[in-house]
């Protein structure tokens, strides 16, 4: 969001929240109680799409998490969507509603996180399309299982490998500054990307901060748009107000920056498209999802024109959607478009991409099939999509996925949360993601939040951050019973090394952006995590490091200290850590190293 303050709360689909919702395209309210079928020729009668053939309900992994599976009906008007409920049971055997998701994209499943061990749940499921909702089919009951019996059990297996250990989530958005430390801790931390654009000073590019990124190895995308609003000095005119002006700053300027042999490796043509904070209030109301669209055409034959092998990637929207006014209120006016809606156009006009983008930032739930929770484990859900979507749609190439934007201002400066965003980028396996920057911190070298105030002292976030940038070889699989304990790790072969993180995000209590009505928004109480890590070794001892880094305080810290212990390895190949008072907040990294 680039420094904003705060942004507006998108619709929230919670059954706390809302008794009611309506189904885009639909004919109105839906109640979060269960329907009858009573109400099927009706719904019928309208060229609605039919109830599901079948609806099925499933734990999903070792948390209490369940996928909602349907099989759309064969027969009538084809699905494009569905309208999902979540009941659980209470003691006296009635149905209480736990939330409700709304799905576009022809899509067949939702997934509901952070229920409740031994709950028994159903689902329900009505197929939608532009007319509105059909018949609901319900599921078999489900209940989430563990057998776990402390806080939290967590799993790292070395003999999983998930990808290679490349850093993907390290990305920094412009709070990079000359004069300080940025360029040795960039490099401390292996960043892997810079998202900016060099300011314009007396009419010329200012290169100073773009040199440190690039000097401490990271790879650039360049923000066009900023970089238009630069030029302008403030809010830009539209480029549909003078589409030959726009075009030929646009041919200029690529020209002119390909010359001066500053490194480049990504174009972004717009920021977060359809945002209130970009033009004026004038330009704003002129905006359209499709002039923006049309806007996205016209800068990329430019940038082709002034540099035929130019990367450019896009949308960069500032959240996932993937239907048309996902996000919009009614009454009133869409600004946005949505992501199918892109890939459709981009297919149309032959739009070779280097990758698609968003941001991962938003802090209210809802609308999209995972986000019945503001959990960081949403983004698989929405890379998962995007990899479903770009496949149907092959002439469109091989794309990488970027998320160039993610964390929330409640949680980023929180060990325990960033522990969950890189978890959940690495299970992911997102090809490149930056940190975004809140508040005062995209205007100082803070490498957003992870440094104090002029870039002098270390945040806890900090030193989270220097044990991923330890991590080598591939990332290994791991495993939780609890969705708010999370963890990353990494096995080094030839170092026979397991390097790991595990953090515990709850709450946000500890900073001020934490809103009252914020889930979570108090510590919740230390727990137990046990840790089990299966190394390759079946005999022998290993060195077992482990740093705590706090959270409950966001306070500038120096560099925690290791505690060294010995371990055997077990019989079944296995090395365990327990943590007897883990902190809502805290992250733990460790390391295990064969020494026989």
């Amino acid at each position: 969001m680039l420094g904003k303050s705060r942004f507006s709360r998108r619709p929230v689909l919670c059954a706390a929240a809302l008794s009611a919702v309506t189904l885009v395209g639909g004919p109105g309210p839906v109640g979060l109680s269960p329907a009858s079928a009573a109400t099927s020729k009706v719904a019928l009668s309208r060229g609605v799409p039919e109830a599901p053939a079948s609806v099925t309900l499933a734990q999903v992994g070792v948390a209490p998490d369940l996928r909602v599976s349907w099989k759309p009906s064969t027969a009538g008007v084809a699905a494009t969507g569905a309208l999902v409920q979540l009941h659980a049971a209470n003691s006296s055997g009635k149905a209480i509603a736990k939330g409700q998701i709304i799905c576009g994209n022809a899509c067949t499943s939702a997934v509901f996180r952070s229920l409740s061990f031994g709950t028994r749940y159903t689902a329900e499921v009505w197929a939608s399309d532009a007319a509105g909702k059909g018949t609901p089919k319900v599921s078999p009951p489900a209940s989430p299982t563990t057998s776990c019996t402390v806080g939290a059990c967590v799993t790292f297996d070395s003999a999983q490998p998930i990808g290679p250990a490349n850093h993907a989530a390290s990305g920094v958005l412009k709070s990079v500054y000359p004069g300080g430390r940025d360029q040795a801790d960039m490099t401390t931390l292996k960043t892997t990307m810079f998202r900016g654009n060099p300011p314009y000073v007396g009419g010329t590019l200012n290169w100073s901060s773009w040199k440190v990124a690039v000097a401490s190895g990271a790879q650039t995308t360049m923000m066009l748009s900023s970089l238009w609003k630069g030029y302008n000095s403030g809010p830009p005119p539209t480029p549909w107000s003078d589409w030959s002006r726009y075009t030929k700053w646009v041919t200029t300027t690529v020209t002119s920056i390909v010359a001066s042999k500053e490194k480049v490796d990504y174009w972004d043509v717009y920021n977060e498209p359809g945002g209130a904070d970009y033009y004026s209030a004038a330009g704003y109301a002129t905006v359209t999802p499709a002039l923006l669209l049309q806007q996205f055409l016209v800068t990329y034959r430019a940038i082709r024109k002034a540099d035929p092998s130019a990367a450019i990637i896009g949308p960069s929207l500032q959240h996932w959607s993937d239907y048309p006014s996902e996000y919009t209120r009614p009454g009133i006016a869409n600004h946005e478009f949505d992501m199918v809606t892109f890939l459709n156009f981009a297919a149309k006009n032959d739009l070779k991409l280097a990758a698609i983008s968003w941001h991962e930032i938003d802090d209210g739930p809802g609308p999209h099939p995972s986000e019945n929770t503001l959990l960081p484990a949403n983004i698989e859900d929405h890379v998962a999509e995007a990899r479903t979507l770009l496949a149907a749609r092959p002439s469109l190439g091989k794309p990488l996925i970027f998320v160039n934007e993610y964390a929330l201002p409640e949680l980023q400066s929180i060990p325990g949360w960033d522990v969950a965003y890189l978890a959940a980028l690495t299970d992911a396996r997102v090809n490149s993601a930056v940190r975004s920057c809140w508040f005062g911190d995209c205007g100082g070298p803070t490498l957003d939040g992870l440094l104090g105030p002029g870039g002098r002292t270390t945040l806890p976030s900090y030193w989270d951050r220097t044990i991923y940038a330890s991590m080598s070889g591939d990332m290994i699989a791991t495993t939780s019973t609890n969705d708010n304990v999370t963890a990353v790790g990494s096995y080094n072969a030839s170092t026979h090394t397991v390097t790991g993180l595990i953090g515990r995000g709850v709450s946000c209590n500890q900073v001020p952006t934490c809103t009252k009505g914020f889930p979570g928004s108090t510590l919740a109480a230390p727990t137990t995590v046990k840790v089990t890590i299966t190394v390759p070794w079946k005999t022998g001892s290993v060195d077992v490091s482990l740093t705590r880094v706090p959270g409950s305080r966001i306070v500038a810290i120096g560099r925690p200290t290791a505690r060294q212990s010995h371990q055997s390895v077990t019989a079944a190949g296995t090395v365990t850590i327990s943590m007897q008072k883990f902190a809502d907040g805290d992250a733990y990294g460790f390391t295990i190293t064969r020494i026989s």
